[in-house]
């Protein structure tokens, strides 16, 4: 998914075991892939550790049906238009463990350089590619906060529980993080990373009506009045016309074109989880997901071990954890 401040942890949705990372005050945002760090949790019990796995949840398998059709239309239009693309964060783990989807996965994460998405936006509003899909993002649409691009499949409905009162259209879709060049000088670099992810997290608060929080009762409570009396805040006059989103962008792309050491994507729920060496990127590699193979950067293995620790190791069957979205409506898809 995108942006997913306040989903349950991305090392369970992935079955990765979460490696230590700074956890990030802010309101419930949704967030993107990076695990929070977690509380460790008790042992389950030899029962449950035996316990047989749980039936394969029939629209989830129709899901990934369809969103492989999605990944290989995407994928042409890519190879059409001479595009740069990565598989990202779950898809990834997916790719180099089960060569295809993380089982109890919802979504499909992709990494794209912000040239080549941009190019990208356009080229997926042309042609026959338009009338089967539909983009969106913040300079598209100013009801979406988040700091990715979807591709989204027309005539369907995607709403996982934590966008599920923002107010844009949303189909099935494919997630694009893009990658900006990042200032090589520190204080610089620290400069664009808090004010893009600042800008950011100020967007989605102003348009968050209710916000989902996971967590303890007492944590959901905190972060979800917090939340609120920001957007009320956001809402005063002098605020109420600031355009978050264009500032937000305005950062992540202020050393656009400028063959710095590192890239990377400013508006997860940690500002420095997603920044990489440039050179852990090219040159991609073809591995093989479902009936197609998808590109991995060259140093994917070592960027996920960064991100999840033991990404290789599934958790325990009673551990795995569906993303199941809010609302699901394959609309004309339903029989594919």
């Amino acid at each position: 998914m995108t942006d997913k401040a306040a989903n349950p942890s991305a090392a369970a949705a992935t079955g990765a075991t979460a490696a230590p990372a700074p956890a990030a005050a802010q309101p419930a945002a949704p967030s993107s892939k990076a695990p929070e760090p977690a509380a460790p949790s008790p042992a389950p019990s030899a029962a449950a550790a035996t316990a047989p796995a749980a039936a394969p949840d029939p629209r989830l398998e129709q899901l990934h049906r369809v969103m492989l059709m999605m990944l290989k239309d995407f994928a042409a239009l890519c190879e059409k238009e001479s595009l740069r693309w990565y598989a990202a964060f779950g898809t990834a783990i997916g790719a180099l463990r089960h060569a295809g989807f993380v089982p109890w996965d919802d979504d499909i994460d992709l990494y794209m350089p912000r040239a080549h998405l941009d190019r990208l936006v356009q080229a997926a509003q042309q042609g026959r590619f338009a009338q089967r899909y539909c983009v969106v993002n913040a300079s598209l649409d100013a009801r979406y906060p988040l700091g990715t691009t979807r591709v989204m499949l027309r005539e369907t409905e995607f709403r996982d529980e934590a966008l599920a009162s923002m107010d844009f259209e949303s189909g099935i879709f494919l997630d694009l993080f893009p990658l900006d060049d990042l200032a090589d000088d520190e204080r610089a670099f620290h400069r664009q990373a808090w004010r893009a992810w600042l800008y950011n997290k100020l967007a989605i608060a102003k348009a968050t009506r209710r916000p989902y929080v996971a967590g303890p009762p007492v944590r959901v409570a905190v972060l979800r009045a917090g939340a609120t009396c920001m957007r009320g805040l956001l809402k005063l006059p002098g605020l109420r016309a600031i355009d978050f989103n264009r500032r937000s962008l305005a950062w992540q792309t202020c050393h656009a074109g400028k063959p710095t050491r590192r890239v990377g994507y400013l508006c997860d729920t940690g500002r420095f989880w997603d920044v990489y060496a440039r050179e852990d990127f090219e040159p991609a590699r073809m591995v093989p997901f479902e009936d197609t193979a998808v590109p991995l950067p060259c140093h994917a293995e070592r960027m996920l071990e960064a991100l999840y620790g033991d990404f290789m190791t599934p958790p325990p069957e009673n551990l795995r954890h569906e993303h199941y979205p809010h609302v699901l409506d394959f609309g004309p898809y339903a029989n594919l």
